[in-house]
């Protein structure tokens, strides 16, 4: 029924977007891997140019939120967090009784912040 598409796949390179990059690093020494979700689960690029990476917009966001709330309900996390502050604040929307746990983005200079607040994160949980 289900057959591995890896052959068949086929890219002219490698390529990773720098969020993921670090946050993956960093959670690949940690003893357990956490269920990961974006607020906005595509690839938000500039017009006419798909290698490009922008900020989702706040509609898209909105959609995001059908997803991450379906997410949420399968699997019944304990612990909530977000990579950066528009993500807490529209976790906060939907789930007013939750804690959100803050995470720094890694982007303009934030990648020592993002790993301390990962770090912390594990620590306290």
């Amino acid at each position: 029924m289900f057959r591995d598409l890896r052959e068949e796949i086929r890219t002219r390179k490698l390529e990773s977007e720098n969020t993921a990059s670090i946050l993956w690093e960093a959670l690949a020494i940690q003893p357990v891997t956490p269920l990961l979700w974006n607020a906005f689960p595509f690839h938000p690029h500039e017009m006419d140019n798909p290698h490009s990476n922008r900020t989702p917009k706040a509609r898209e966001r909105d959609e995001g939120l059908r997803y991450l709330t379906e997410i949420v309900h399968w699997y019944q996390p304990d612990v909530i967090a977000a990579v950066c502050r528009k993500g807490v604040e529209a976790l906060s929307r939907v789930y007013p009784q939750r804690e959100i746990h803050y995470i720094r983005h890694p982007s303009f200079g934030g990648k020592s912040s993002c790993l301390e607040g990962l770090n912390q994160l594990f620590r306290s949980h």
